[in-house]
C-alpha cells in the first residue's frame, strides 16, 4: 500500500504526542500561492488531512476513498492535486516493496503447490551463489498485501480497522486474516472481529459462531 505524509508537518504540531488534541494553523496560509490555486473543496480537504495526520503519526494510506471517509468529505478527495501542489509527499519506496511482496506471495503459492524452487527464485539468489535472498519485508506492508489477497484489493480501510481492533499488533491482525482465509466469507469474519462480536481465541470463535 502506498502511503503519504503532510509536508513540513512539524510546523503544525503543538504537542510531541502521536495524537495531539489540536494542531497549529497559520493565517499566512491565505498568502500561499499554491493554496490559493486549489479548488475550495481541496482546501478544506487539505486542512482535514492535516488533522488526520495528527492522529496517524503523519502516515496516511494513499487511498482517496479511505481518506474521504476519515475526514467526512462528501466530494472526491484529489490527492494527486495536493501532491502536485507540494502539500503532501508520497512514499516512493513502497512501489518496489509492493513488487517484492508480489514475488514473495508467488513463491509462497509455489511452495504450497509443491512446485519447489523455480527459475524465479534462482534469479533472486546472490551472484556469489550463496543462495541468500533479499531482506525480510516490512511486517505492516506484508499484512496489507496478505489482507488484500484474502479480502479484496479495496480492503485497505478494513485492514486498518482490524489492526486497531487488535491494539496495533501486526502479528495478531495477521493471524486473524489467516483465519479469515479459511472461512467461507472472509470479509464477514473480519467485520465481526472489528465490531468486537468475536472472541480472540479462534477455537472459541468457531464454536460460538460456526463461521
Amino acid at each position: 500500500m502506498r502511503m503519504f505524509s503532510v509536508k513540513n508537518f512539524e510546523r503544525f504540531q503543538h504537542y510531541k504526542d502521536r495524537a495531539p488534541p489540536w494542531i497549529k494553523l497559520y493565517n499566512e496560509l491565505l498568502d500561499d500561492y499554491e493554496f490559493s490555486r486549489l479548488p475550495d473543496a481541496s482546501k478544506w480537504h487539505l486542512i482535514a488531512i492535516w488533522l488526520l495526520a495528527s492522529r496517524s503519526d503523519n502516515k496516511i494510506p494513499f487511498d482517496p476513498t479511505w481518506v474521504a471517509r476519515r475526514i467526512n468529505a462528501d466530494s472526491e478527495v484529489n490527492l494527486d492535486a495536493l501532491r502536485e501542489a507540494g502539500f503532501i509527499v508520497v512514499d516512493q519506496t513502497l512501489q518496489s516493496m509492493e513488487q517484492d511482496a508480489s514475488d514473495v506471495q508467488a513463491k509462497r503459492l509455489s511452495r504450497e503447490r509443491g512446485e519447489g524452487e523455480g527459475e524465479g527464485e534462482r534469479k533472486n539468489a546472490e551472484p556469489n551463489g550463496s543462495g541468500a535472498v533479499s531482506a525480510p519485508l516490512d511486517p505492516e506492508k506484508d499484512l496489507f498485501d496478505r489482507g488484500k489477497a484474502v479480502l479484496g484489493k479495496s480492503a485497505g480501510g478494513q485492514i486498518v480497522k482490524l489492526l486497531k481492533a487488535k491494539g496495533g499488533s501486526i502479528p495478531l491482525a495477521r493471524a486473524a486474516i489467516e483465519m479469515a482465509a479459511t472461512k467461507q466469507n472472509a470479509g464477514e469474519y473480519i467485520g465481526a472481529i472489528i465490531r468486537g462480536a468475536l472472541p480472540d481465541d479462534p477455537a472459541e470463535a468457531r464454536m460460538k459462531v460456526g463461521l
